[in-house]
């Protein structure tokens, strides 16, 4: 069962999301979870079970997922845990911990990132996904990009998450 937080977010989260709605466009951030635990005096919402992060352009799917937030109610970051799936307009990212900086407009994927663009693959120690640039740092890299062959190019990313 889901919970629906559409009345909480407009009395107890309106900062923290007017905040993030900012950050990528103005379309609303729904997030559905199995269960959640919100402790307004340690500034943290705690989303468990079959945790799904939806906004125009992309996906966020994980096992266990934290807002923190400080004094003021601004969003500081959001960290999502255990099989955490990112799907963007043009890329798949996996890992089991994604941490979301919004001051920084960054996403960092660690432990056992992997990160698919068309039929190009990255994974290492830490991904970095600067939103802004759409710059990718990536330390203790491996990566498998292919040219571009003639036809339409979308192969690779298909066989990524049909492999998910």
């Amino acid at each position: 069962m889901s919970v629906y937080l559409s009345l909480f977010f407009l009395t107890f989260l309106s900062p923290v999301l007017a905040e993030e709605k900012k950050l990528a466009t103005d379309e609303p951030i729904n997030i559905t979870s199995d269960q959640l635990e919100a402790d307004k005096k340690a500034g943290i919402v705690t989303f468990t079970g079959n945790v799904v992060v939806k906004q125009k352009g992309g996906v966020m799917l994980s096992d266990l997922l934290n807002v923190y937030y400080d004094d003021q109610r601004r969003m500081e970051k959001i960290v999502a845990r255990g099989n955490v799936r990112i799907n963007q307009e043009d890329r798949v990212g996996t890992c089991q911990r994604a941490t979301f900086f919004p001051d920084e407009k960054k996403i960092i994927m660690e432990e056992e990132p992997r990160l698919w663009k068309d039929s190009d693959v990255v994974s290492g120690k830490m991904i970095t996904i600067y939103l802004d640039s759409d710059k990718i740092l990536c330390e203790s890299c491996s990566a498998t990009i292919f040219q571009e062959k003639s036809g339409n190019g979308e192969g690779g990313l298909q066989k990524a998450t049909d492999d998910l």
